[in-house]
């Protein structure tokens, strides 16, 4: 089983959050290079079997078998695909099966999830076959869909992740971190109805496709700022913001935006531990710490 963390970013964090509409809030610290690796799960092949595997199948990852999505199992199949006929005849290094497997992966899952996939536990999962059997010529590729746990590994889940950021579905799966998102390199998941300092904040803002050249720091801040703005002010039912707040974004690095990382992910962090989410807290309410 293969995976790619997610995307590398930068982040930009507004102290004293207000977010006051039609004013401008002073950026401070300068955008700081991170790096956001949800899971730390060791990727590995997959048997021959895994390539049969087809959309909406759901796949027991440690056996490799289809079983029902009823059933426990790990990943949800979004759809299968072949590598290239062009890819080398020698069993390729993980970054250019990764080159290859990450964009159809990425794809596939925003089309089977829904658009705010990068603001969620779920995660595009490509399998590929294992050295043996790239030897005998298998050129399959199946592109799933994952959840990682708190552990920051893929969990054994029941039921089926299709169109799962519909409405309030995205809640079952939204993203809240132990540590801070705007100061950590790496964001540690943790359970949103428990402690956590960090809640990544619906409707992510695509800066551009993976095809096209990619953004400057300062072009993808400009526009992530207003963006974040808004969405925290509606995700909190402010209008006026809150001064007890940090938000902050993060944005991809140039050498993921060909994998298909092209998203800003706003986030709202708070400075004592919280122990629900901030969802419609409102202006004055004392925060759940």
């Amino acid at each position: 089983m293969r995976r790619h963390r997610r995307s590398g970013t930068a982040v930009l964090a507004f102290s004293a959050f207000a977010l006051l509409t039609g004013c401008t809030v002073p950026v401070s610290p300068e955008p700081l290079p991170v790096t956001q690796q949800p899971s730390q799960a060791r990727p590995q092949a997959a048997a021959s079997a895994s390539g049969t595997a087809q959309a909406s199948q759901c796949v027991d990852g440690k056996r490799f078998v289809v079983v029902d999505c009823a059933q426990p199992h790990d990943l949800e199949v979004t759809q299968p695909e072949r590598f290239p006929a062009s890819m080398p005849k020698d069993y390729p290094d993980e970054v250019a099966l990764l080159a290859a497997a990450m964009p159809k992966c990425r794809a596939h899952a925003l089309a089977y999830v829904g658009d705010q996939l990068d603001a969620s536990r779920l995660q595009a999962w490509p399998v590929w076959p294992t050295r043996e059997g790239w030897a005998k010529g298998e050129r399959w590729l199946t592109c799933a869909a994952v959840e990682l746990g708190p552990d920051e590994k893929p969990i054994s889940r029941t039921g089926s992740v299709r169109a799962a950021m519909a409405g309030t579905n995205y809640y079952r799966f939204q993203v809240c971190t132990a540590g801070s998102p705007s100061r950590d390199n790496q964001l540690k998941l943790a359970p949103c109805d428990q402690a956590h300092l960090g809640e990544a904040v619906p409707w992510v803002l695509s800066l551009g496709k993976m095809t096209d050249p990619v953004p400057s720091p300062e072009q993808m801040n400009a526009a992530a700022e207003p963006h974040c703005k808004a969405m925290a002010n509606q995700y909190l039912a402010a209008p006026n913001g809150r001064k007890d707040l940090t938000l902050t974004w993060r944005l991809p690095e140039a050498k993921d935006w060909p994998l298909g990382y092209t998203t800003a992910v706003c986030y709202l962090e708070s400075a004592k531990p919280l122990t629900k989410t901030l969802l419609n807290i409102g202006e004055t309410a004392p925060l759940p710490s």
